[in-house]
């Protein structure tokens, strides 16, 4: 994975995508701020919060989403989107579930 460009925060496509049953996110923060992730449905719905650090170190990350919600029910097919937040910054990435 790379590193951050000039203090960025630098987001790896979602892999792999189409997924069933695990999809994985890496990510590499460049310094130690708060950190957030979270995966939401086409109608701007939270579905899970994978990470809710304030004070995520810096460097590379990885993530993996099962496809369930905050409730550990599995959700349906479809496109969902990740956020991943760094301090200020933020990235979003679709990503497709396929059951």
């Amino acid at each position: 994975m790379g590193t951050p460009l000039r203090g960025r925060l630098v987001v790896q496509p979602p892999s792999p995508n189409p997924f069933n049953p695990r999809v994985v996110v890496r990510f590499v923060t460049p310094t130690a701020q708060p950190g957030r992730v979270d995966v939401y449905d086409l109608a701007g719905r939270r579905v899970r919060t994978l990470l809710h650090d304030p004070s995520l170190p810096a460097g590379p990350h990885q993530l993996i989403w099962d496809g369930t919600d905050r409730r550990n029910a599995s959700v349906s097919s479809g496109v969902y989107i990740f956020r991943v937040q760094s301090g200020a910054e933020a990235v979003t990435m679709k990503v497709t579930l396929l059951r």
